[in-house]
């Protein structure tokens, strides 16, 4: 059984830093995904991208284990029942809103690296704590 696993990751999990990197229309759809897969967790309905404009690809990292993508500009609107709720969300020229890697299947999908996650989880308890000590008592 464990060879079989060994075997699976290692036929699926090429040296990406050899493979070409993504096309700007493969980087815009695995991104627009990756977005809308986010927004979803805060909406109640239905979640649209409506627009997303200035992507921009790096080049390989390999301590975070893809290209780094860049991102200007993006709106999505949650939509529940009657309500409406808009989104404008403003990236950096020099900061990666995430990064690309490719499946084993071949797609190439948007992730955020773990290194980023643990450390969003670590703010967001910090964040806790201090507004638990400013409510009054």
């Amino acid at each position: 059984m464990f060879c079989a696993g060994l075997l699976l990751c290692l036929c699926g999990c090429g040296d990406p830093t050899s493979a070409t990197p993504p096309s700007e229309t493969e980087a815009k759809s695995a991104l627009a995904s990756y977005l809308v897969a986010g927004s979803q967790k805060h909406c109640q309905g239905s979640t649209t991208l409506d627009r997303l404009s200035g992507t921009r690809v790096g080049n390989y990292e390999k301590s975070m284990g893809g290209y780094p993508i860049f991102l200007a500009a993006f709106t999505i609107t949650c939509r529940h029942g009657n309500s409406t709720e808009t989104i404008n969300g403003l990236g950096s020229a020099k900061a990666a809103t995430a990064y690309l890697r490719k499946t084993s299947f071949g797609a190439w999908e948007a992730y955020t690296p773990e290194v980023f996650r643990q450390a969003q989880a670590q703010v967001n308890q910090q964040m806790d704590e201090m507004l638990k000590k400013l409510q009054p008592r």
